[in-house]
């Protein structure tokens, strides 16, 4: 990998971290205050997502999308009783997704993970239901045409924009750790998810 490739990585990272430091900063301060208890708890509710991997190796990038559905959606804020192992906010999921780069062979890249996402923050200390810093791990499979098919494992790092009844939006990165062709498939995944209730 370049210096130029692993500095961009970084700068994502620690963007990413920033974010999340900074949204954890402002749950406290506004989960000491006074505000009604807020309780959302959905169950098999669908979603889509778009975004993209981009290759380290080689700077490729892959864009596509997936169809998502959450078993369990729960965000849980300004609950004083709350232990220091629950989480304002939780998410076990579901998702297909299909993503394709312009290149010479493996133009395809077909992905099927179940995964589950936390946030930072209790519900003692969650004052919100908007800039909720979370992070995860989704595993399965990931099949990519002229390299086969392996297990798939990728710790999830993001920030969930908004929170609401019927709909949620969350933007979120990933490391794509894969047993099919590692080394050259080592990627950074970054999307835009929506899930929504009718």
């Amino acid at each position: 990998m370049s210096s130029r490739k692993k500095i961009s990585c970084a700068v994502v990272v620690l963007g990413l971290l920033a974010l999340s430091a900074f949204a954890q900063e402002q749950g406290q301060e506004q989960g000491q205050g006074q505000g009604p208890k807020t309780q959302i708890s959905n169950s098999l509710v669908p979603g889509v997502q778009g975004g993209g991997f981009y290759l380290f190796r080689d700077g490729v990038f892959y864009w596509g999308g997936e169809a998502r559905f959450d078993f369990s959606y729960m965000l849980d804020r300004n609950r004083k009783n709350a232990r220091a192992s629950d989480r304002g906010r939780s998410e076990v999921y579901v998702e297909v997704g299909l993503y394709y780069a312009d290149r010479s062979d493996a133009n395809f890249l077909f992905q099927y993970l179940v995964g589950f996402n936390v946030s930072f923050e209790t519900p003692r200390v969650l004052g919100r239901n908007f800039f909720i810093p979370y992070l995860g791990l989704a595993a399965g499979g990931t099949t990519i045409q002229d390299r086969g098919t392996g297990f798939t494992a990728m710790p999830v790092l993001g920030v969930n924009i908004v929170s609401l009844e019927k709909f949620s939006l969350s933007l979120e990165g990933g490391l794509l750790l894969t047993t099919v062709a590692f080394e050259e498939f080592l990627a950074l995944k970054a999307n835009l998810a929506m899930v929504f209730v009718f």
